[in-house]
């Protein structure tokens, strides 16, 4: 005969890794679609620095001087 508390704490124990389960699902997609905005960014910075004629600094902005990039990474820390 199976002890009824053994039963309650196994099934309590279960529906907790059921619970942690979906948190870790989410996110790994979380995770996942992230670093697929991250290659996008990759690519895009790519590209420009491609286009950009050899005499262009691409030295980093002066504190507090934000550029199209920079404002991309800082929205993309809030998220």
């Amino acid at each position: 005969m199976m002890d009824p508390e053994v039963l309650e704490r196994i099934a309590a124990r279960r529906a907790e890794l059921d619970g942690l389960e979906e948190r870790l699902v989410k996110q790994l997609s979380e995770v996942r679609a992230e670093r697929d905005e991250l290659a996008v960014a990759e690519r895009v910075w790519q590209r420009m620095s491609e286009q950009l004629p050899p005499t262009t600094s691409t030295s980093t902005p002066k504190r507090g001087h934000a550029t199209p990039l920079t404002s991309y990474f800082k929205m993309a820390e809030l998220h």
